[in-house]
């Protein structure tokens, strides 16, 4: 198992600036000297909770609970172990690496070995691909088509595109895998599958491999366009979902692509992935793809959290504009936080590979620049397809449609734009159409304020399982756990008390805090985050840390902490006893009975005594 030494991890921690490294994807604004505020990726919601502090070096929502460093963040984001977590954030800090092979840091979760391994897999799987393509007599057909398609050598090797040769009796790559990786984990990587006589079959061959990469640049799948039609053979050919890749999730060129869109301001979107490449050669370096597949709510999440500008470039053909439409109604529908939409709709039904191919890489970029329309504008020409509007009836139709449109608008100046061009085009009386709107528009209000309504409620409630879920008696372990941790008196006399917080997770994250104080003789946050295990533990630190009080502790604050706690201890003992007395009477068990009650009776005379300070 890899290990990278304490000293390496404190080292990547101390020159990583948290900002910048979760400001690649999460859009964050200044919201304090060293507070920085923006969307939680964790959750979904529509006002920010999620912090991060430049000086602290941590990050904590106050919706979900989600809480930690910059290594926490990139393992809940990417879901990595924490070895990698390092690695990521080492290679975004330029930091040298070296990784140990020791057992110091086991991991026995057989998901995350999974994890790892149909990684590695893919990985070399990219590399074998790529070197087939450039140095064997069987690549040499595959680099052609890619050369005649456009590409530049330079395209090939930037979004490392790989060939697979055809199929043989002798599975190529199961046949090399299976000396290195553990056969258990074949079926799950996507790469392999098992015939009835148990034999491993590579499942792209006499493919050109496309690898589809996850935000950090790492291989999660593959898309591979076969090179000879066969009649059992889809044209393209798309890796299954595995434990590392969700179709739903993933966008084309997000890796490459997330510093040019937060330099830029914007991100263009694309259908497929040459559509991307073609743009990419053209100079135009901030376009994704969602894969040829519908646009997902998941997809949507990963955009908002890097820009609030989208510009949607599908095909021109019906298809494409089907897309674009529906592209439209998913990123304004429970309100998405982009504040700006557009489209561009290319001319002759052409997608943006076939304009650049045929246009060249100029054209492109004068189109994209000056040929951005606005969603409004879109659905105005999207609503005139397959009609005739020398006919009164689709006349009456279109016109229904556009106010339709027009009533989900919270621009009084877009919406007395076009029902002016409504009113120039078709001769109609403007005053006529602003109350044929309102009628719209309330209908609208009516329909939508339910689902708001309902999608307020969630959110809230999802906030409420970690805010407002917590005891009385919880919220006074955390409070007192607050103040052991940043003031001296208060751990050396619980300490001296020999304390034991009632819940053990508040229990084991107390101990942990006497042992980094003893050990450091000061606390960091950050660092301390290190120290956690579990998400569980690091939400509970998430909790305490970010408590705040404007004094220092008093001796009464204490005492009502410890009251309030062993109240809480001597309630949970009566229930008990009062159960079990219950049970000892129902089974009339007459001697137990008469003891649960003399231990019931002197519990309740003692009351409520609690230790003095």
């Amino acid at each position: 198992m890899s290990y990278i030494s304490p000293e390496k991890v404190r080292e990547v921690q101390e020159v990583t600036n948290i900002v910048d490294f979760i400001g690649q994807y999460v859009q964050l604004k200044q919201a304090g000297s060293h507070d920085f505020l923006g969307l939680c990726p964790f959750h979904n919601e529509k006002t920010p909770s999620f912090h991060v502090n430049d000086e602290k070096k941590v990050f904590h929502c106050f919706g979900c609970g989600k809480s930690g460093n910059v290594f926490q963040f990139a393992q809940y984001y990417n879901h990595l172990s924490f070895v990698d977590a390092v690695q990521e954030v080492g290679e975004f800090s330029h930091v040298d690496l070296p990784i140990n092979a020791t057992p110091k840091q086991k991991v026995d979760d057989k998901q995350q070995r999974k994890q790892q391994q149909v990684l590695l897999m893919h990985h070399q799987a990219t590399q074998l691909y790529q070197h087939i393509l450039w140095n064997t007599v069987q690549g040499e057909q595959a680099l052609d088509y890619l050369h005649q398609r456009g590409m530049t050598d330079e395209d090939i090797r930037t979004f490392e595109i790989g060939f697979v040769p055809p199929r043989t009796d002798k599975p190529m790559l199961a046949t090399l895998f299976k000396e290195e990786f553990s056969t258990e984990f074949f079926e799950d990587s996507g790469l392999f599958y098992q015939t009835k006589q148990g034999q491993w079959k590579d499942r792209f061959y006499n493919r050109i491999m496309f690898p589809l990469k996850d935000a950090y640049g790492k291989t999660i799948a593959f898309s591979g366009r076969i090179m000879q039609q066969e009649d059992d053979q889809p044209k393209y050919l798309n890796s299954p979902e595995t434990c590392i890749f969700n179709k739903r999730e993933l966008l084309y060129n997000l890796d490459l692509a997330k510093n040019e869109i937060r330099q830029r301001g914007n991100v263009i979107l694309y259908e497929g992935y040459m559509d991307v490449i073609a743009s990419w050669r053209a100079g135009i370096k901030n376009g994704i793809a969602s894969m040829g597949t519908s646009l997902t709510d998941e997809q949507i999440q990963k955009i908002k959290a890097i820009t609030d500008h989208v510009i949607i470039c599908y095909d021109g053909d019906l298809a494409g504009q089907k897309a674009t439409q529906r592209a439209l109604s998913l990123f304004k529908d429970q309100d998405r936080n982009i504040e700006k939409l557009s489209v561009i709709l290319l001319p002759d039904e052409q997608d943006p590979d076939e304009y650049i191919n045929k246009q060249g890489c100029q054209s492109f970029i004068n189109y994209v620049q000056n040929q951005q329309w606005t969603p409004m504008q879109f659905m105005m020409h999207y609503l005139r397809l397959n009609k005739n509007l020398t006919n009164q009836q689709d006349q009456l139709r279109y016109i229904e449609q556009v106010l339709q449109c027009l009533s989900a608008e919270q621009s009084y100046t877009t919406i007395n734009l076009y029902l002016k061009q409504l009113a120039d085009e078709f001769h109609l009386d403007l005053t006529a159409l602003n109350q044929q709107l309102v009628v719209f528009k309330n209908n609208y209000q009516a329909k939508h304020m339910t689902v708001q309504q309902t999608v307020r409620a969630v959110d809230e409630q999802q906030n409420d399982v970690t805010l407002n879920s917590d005891t009385l008696q919880q919220k006074a372990q955390q409070m007192l756990l607050h103040r052991a941790i940043n003031e001296k008196d208060v751990r050396d006399y619980l300490t001296q008390c020999d304390f034991v917080f009632p819940d053990e997770p508040y229990n084991t994250l107390y101990l942990l805090v006497l042992s980094y104080w003893k050990l450091h003789g000061q606390f960091r946050e950050d660092l301390f985050y290190n120290e956690l295990q579990t998400e569980a533990q690091r939400i509970i630190a998430g909790k305490v840390l970010n408590m705040h009080f404007e004094h220092l502790s008093t001796a009464k604050e204490i005492e009502d902490y410890l009251r309030c706690i062993q109240r809480q201890q001597q309630k949970d003992i009566i229930n008990k006893k009062r159960q079990e007395l219950k049970m000892a009477a129902q089974t009339g068990n007459q001697i137990l009975a008469k003891t649960l009650a003399q231990e019931l009776n002197m519990i309740l005379k003692q009351g409520g005594t609690t230790r003095d300070r």
